[in-house]
């Protein structure tokens, strides 16, 4: 986890600069939606939610085999 805040600060601002420039962000992960939504918290995941489509891949995850 991200116990300082590096890691949101830093996706908050990419957020912000993509949303006030109506710009899309591809955006990867591992983790469904409400996981994802739980870790950027409701204010990064509405913006995200506003200027993007989420497409959730169930793919195996080839480093784990999971």
């Amino acid at each position: 986890q991200d116990s300082k805040g590096a890691f949101l600060s830093i996706l908050d601002e990419l957020v912000d600069v993509a949303y006030s420039d109506r710009r899309r962000l591809v955006i990867t992960s591992n983790l469904g939606h409400g996981a994802i939504a739980d870790r950027v918290g409701p204010r990064i995941w509405s913006r995200l939610c506003e200027t993007g489509d989420l497409a959730e891949c169930g793919a195996l995850d080839l480093r784990s085999g999971r």
